[in-house]
């Protein structure tokens, strides 16, 4: 048994008053708390037998889980748990799986309710969601654990002193690890002595391929001109300062700009759009357009649709890079925009490949951004430019069935 381990445990009635606490302040917090036992009562009212319980924290990891959730065996009903209320109130009605509730937060007593009245067969996770006591009371219940579309980044704070040691006895608890390259195969042998692990290619390559097949139309986006837009992409506010400086230069040029919020912020819209005004552009968020709306740049602040929007572009910077790490380059890439993103990418594999590949521009400072912004690219480069990412992030479909045989096996 780990120390830290037994310190969380004995520290959760803490955790859960800090945890209250903090839910006066954040709305999020305070919605999920609130809900949390209203969707849990509404999964078991299903009285689903041996279901499989698989877990999406967000948005971003819900598009890696849906190719799993299509064309799934009828024997295994799907609960599916979400911990974010934007993707709980945007997919709650969704006919992909058989019912959804909000996970619970990491508490002991919770883990224990959940698996001991739930009784799902398998408990998958996903992505970056690694709840510890889960994990164990999962074990204790005998509940067969896989980890998908695992990371594990260079510099996770998983791999340094003192946390090292509890997570190596952590994910020794997992059944299955599955991890999307071989760079993050080898860190999860080196550092954790992983022998149960599989190389298999992100569920989420072929989901985004799937969303750009039906080309979705953006009502009012598509009377852009395609060669002078450059799409803004999950910003947050460290990315805005070094826009802001980069459109100080280039304000005079003829582009348009499409600008989406990493999170729809009322605060920060309007802190947005005061800049943008200030430099004699034309702003308007997208939820007051109409058809006779004809602004230079549109603030899209609307959830679930920045994958369609890249289609409209040809440049395409993506936000966070300069905070927590940036966000989904593959998307805006395989639309055949030219993409740009900020230092902190070791985050994310994709990033690392295409800036490895030369396919991407990395932005160090407002400079780079002055350069990015007036950059003109013509349809030859952009056509040679997809078709280079199609090759390198090509579509494994042997990886994806393995992935669901995995899941739904008997």
């Amino acid at each position: 048994m780990s120390i830290f381990y037994i310190l969380y445990f004995i520290f959760s009635p803490l955790i859960f008053i800090i945890l209250v606490t903090c839910s006066f302040f954040n709305k999020k917090i305070y919605e999920h708390l609130i809900n949390q036992r209203k969707t849990f009562k509404e999964a078991l009212k299903k009285n689903l037998k041996d279901p499989i319980v698989i877990h999406a924290a967000s948005a971003g990891e819900f598009e890696q889980i849906k190719p799993l959730l299509k064309n799934k065996n009828l024997k295994n009903p799907v609960i599916q748990t979400f911990f974010s209320p934007t993707i709980y109130n945007k997919e709650k009605e969704s006919k992909l799986f058989d019912i959804c509730c909000y996970h619970p937060f990491d508490f002991p007593w919770s883990a224990y309710i959940f698996f001991k009245k739930l009784a799902p067969k398998k408990y998958i996770i996903n992505r970056h969601d690694i709840w510890p006591h889960y994990i164990i009371f999962a074990k204790l219940f005998n509940i067969e654990v896989i980890y998908i579309n695992a990371n594990l980044k260079s510099d996770s704070m998983r791999l340094k002193f003192p946390f090292k040691s509890f997570n190596k006895w952590l994910f020794k608890k997992i059944d299955l690890i599955i991890v999307p390259s071989f760079k993050i195969e080898e860190r999860f042998i080196k550092h954790f002595e992983i022998e149960n692990i599989l190389t298999l290619q992100d569920t989420r390559f072929i989901q985004i391929q799937n969303r750009i097949n039906k080309d979705k139309k953006i009502q009012f986006i598509d009377q852009f001109p395609y060669e002078e837009t450059i799409i803004l992409g999950s910003i947050d506010s460290d990315d805005w300062n070094i826009i802001y400086k980069g459109l100080k230069e280039t304000r005079k040029l003829n582009s348009h700009l499409i600008i989406v919020p990493h999170e729809i912020d009322d605060n920060f819209i309007n802190k947005i759009k005061q800049d943008i005004k200030e430099l004699n552009i034309s702003v308007e968020s997208f939820t007051d357009m109409n058809k006779n709306s004809y602004p230079s740049c549109i603030i899209y602040n609307k959830v679930g649709d920045l994958l369609d929007i890249y289609k409209y572009g040809r440049l395409a910077y993506i936000g966070c890079g300069f905070s927590d790490g940036v966000h989904n380059v593959l998307e805006p890439a395989l639309q055949g925009c030219y993409v740009a993103y900020g230092p902190n990418i070791s985050l994310l594999d994709e990033a690392i490949k295409l800036d490895d590949s030369s396919l991407g521009e990395l932005i160090q400072n407002s400079s780079d951004m002055i350069d990015f912004l007036q950059w003109k690219p013509d349809l030859d480069f952009l056509n040679k430019n997809r078709n280079d990412v199609l090759d390198l992030f090509k579509i494994k479909n042997d990886d994806y069935q393995k992935i669901k045989d995995i899941i739904y096996e008997n």
